[in-house]
Parts: structure tokens; C-alpha cells; sequence
């Protein structure tokens, strides 16, 4: 089905759903997940929604949602949250999930680790981890996004894993953050990656933010990259991407709710012989999160009003089009 179909009959799909509250009639597929930045009840929205996995940037004990929860260690040039004791009683309690070391460990505003620093600490984790539960799966924290200076940051990485260890980096899951924002030093945006000032970074305009064909060009150039390291049957998974910025910077609803609806058919549908994963037809992607369930800093992409409990117009859109592709 083509771009401009599809996003056609999800439009109609979205708004019987608006009009008549019509549910999910079949489980969608692993694919979706959703971002859970707020404290909220997850089966409900969940459910709601059509997602079928969740992360929320920590690691804990799932309370029954319903959907698969991804864990997170966090990390930081001091170490690593939960501590081992702690992490190590929270992996034989949750045997055979998926834990995500760092979030954004390139980033100075999140977890803000030199990219040797994070080799050491992402090998410790590991080794606990794995010690812990070998049937747990380890996954490499996403980096903001698939730009130039931050795969630079991440060939560091696996130059310093492999000095340090004599292997290559063992990960069952990369991911990756999929925002298109400016580098500039002292402007909007990511800045550059901790460590990498030499780098050189990747100017974008306000408008680029929403550009559908820049986030898939990321995506397939980061696919590149992971097949010229070795990790071509390794999947990916996309663990945050939407639109941060506001209606007043030019991103009105309607459009993230378009936005959303172009992304995810490309996230499902994206498939290339050459860098995509043999085992799974040779797609790009494996997982996707949409950022977020509810946010206070970046309410733009919300897919829930979590005050008046009901589903903003992105949210929606992501329902609309689980039901499409549960009807595929």
C-alpha cells in the first residue's frame, strides 16, 4: 500500500474511531510500543492505544500491565543506577526481558558518558546481567540520533570494547532515538556528543525537526553503519521518536498526528536486502516507541490527556493506525 493510501485510510479509520470508541479486535503486533514518561496506569492506555510493549527509563518489577516491559539501567561517568545488588535481584526476578544500558549516554542533558566510559560500564552491566539471567537480552542505550557525530561516538565505543575486552561488543538489540535536531553548540537541538568536540556537527533548521525524509534517512544510514560493524542480524529497535517542538515553533496536532501516522507505516513496512535484518524479511526496524504516553516537558507529541483520561488527536492516530495494520 502506498504512503499517501495508507495515511488515507487511516484518516478514515481515525475518525470511525473518534466517533464510535471501537477497540482493538486482535492483538497488534510486537512492534508498537509507546514511551511512559509519566506515572500512569499502562493496561488502560495500553490497551486503549493497541501498544503491545512499554518502556519508562527504569528498572522495576512489572505490576501486571499487560504489555512486555523494556528495562533500563541508567548510567553515568560514576557508574551505573540500580546498583549491582539491587540490579542483580531485579534480573533474577524478571528472567528473559530486555534491559537497555544507559539512556542517551551521548547526551550532556541525560546520562552525559564519554564514550570510553560507557564501553567499561556497558561491559560490567553486562557481565552482571548475564551472570544474573543468561536468557536476559542486553540491549546498547540509544544515542539521540542516528547522526553523523553520533555513530562517531559509538565507533569509540567499539574501539574501546574491543582494546579493553578482545571482543567485539556483545549487544542482542541495538536501539536508537530517532529525533532530527540541530548540533550547533549553544543553539536548539542535541549539541554534540560528550567527549567529540572535533566532530563535526550537523546543522539543522527548525523545520527539518519534522522532516519524514530525513528520519528515514537516519534510520537507514544507522543500518548501514550497523552492517559495516558486524551487527547486520542484530535487531534495532527505535526506542524514542515524535516531534518535541510546539505548536508555535510550526507543529500543530494535525500535523504530528500526520507525522505519526507516515512514521510508523515506514517503521513497519522498511525493508532493504542489503543492510535490513535477515531475520525478519530483511526489515530495518524490529521495535518502535512513540515519545510519549504523556510528557510535561514535551506535551506536543502526548498521545493521552491524562486529566481528562481520553486520547489527544496523536493519540488517535496511533490507534488508527494499529487498527489498520492489525487489518493487514
Amino acid at each position: 500500500m502506498s504512503k499517501m493510501k495508507r495515511l488515507g485510510v487511516c484518516l478514515v479509520i481515525l475518525t470511525l474511531s473518534m466517533l464510535t470508541g471501537c477497540k482493538p479486535a486482535v492483538q497488534p503486533p510486537a512492534r508498537a510500543g509507546i514511551g511512559v514518561s509519566t506515572a500512569a496506569d499502562v493496561r488502560f492506555w495500553g490497551e486503549r492505544l493497541g501498544a503491545e510493549w512499554y518502556l519508562d527509563w527504569s528498572a522495576a518489577t512489572d505490576q501486571k500491565s499487560g504489555l512486555e516491559r523494556w528495562q533500563m539501567v541508567r548510567v553515568s561517568p560514576e557508574g551505573f543506577r540500580p546498583g549491582a545488588e539491587e540490579l542483580a535481584r531485579l534480573v533474577k526476578k524478571n528472567h528473559g526481558q530486555v534491559w537497555v544500558i544507559g539512556n542517551e549516554p551521548d547526551n550532556a542533558a541525560q546520562d552525559g558518558v564519554e564514550a570510553v566510559r560507557y564501553a567499561e560500564i556497558y561491559h560490567e552491566v553486562y557481565v552482571l546481567i548475564k551472570t544474573a539471567d543468561p536468557t536476559a537480552q542486553i540491549a546498547v542505550g540509544g544515542v539521540t540520533q542516528p547522526s553523523p557525530s553520533r555513530m562517531a561516538y559509538l565507533e569509540v565505543v567499539l574501539d574501546a570494547y574491543q582494546e579493553f575486552y578482545g571482543e567485539r561488543l556483545p549487544a542482542d538489540w541495538w536501539t536508537v532515538h530517532a529525533y532530527v535536531l540541530n548540533e550547533g553548540t549553544g543553539e536548539w537541538g542535541a549539541g554534540l556528543p560528550v567527549g567529540t568536540e572535533s566532530v563535526t556537527a550537523v546543522p539543522r533548521a527548525i523545520v527539518d525537526h519534522g522532516s519524514l525524509d530525513l528520519f528515514e534517512l537516519q534510520i537507514e544510514n544507522f543500518r548501514q553503519w550497523m552492517k559495516a560493524n558486524g551487527y547486520q542480524n542484530t535487531p534495532l529497535a527505535v526506542t524514542e521518536f515524535g516531534i518535541l517542538l510546539s505548536d508555535q515553533e510550526g507543529y500543530s496536532q494535525e500535523f504530528i498526528a500526520q507525522y505519526l501516522l507516515q512514521a510508523c507505516a515506514w517503521l513497519d513496512e522498511s525493508n532493504d536486502p542489503v543492510t535490513g535484518n535477515p531475520g525478519d524479511a530483511y526489515r530495518l526496524v524490529q521495535r518502535w516507541a512513540w515519545f510519549s504516553l504523556s510528557d510535561p516537558l514535551y506535551p506536543s507529541s502526548d498521545l493521552a490527556d491524562l486529566e481528562l483520561n481520553r486520547l489527544t488527536l496523536v493519540g488517535e492516530a496511533y490507534r488508527a493506525h494499529m487498527l489498520l495494520s492489525q487489518s493487514e
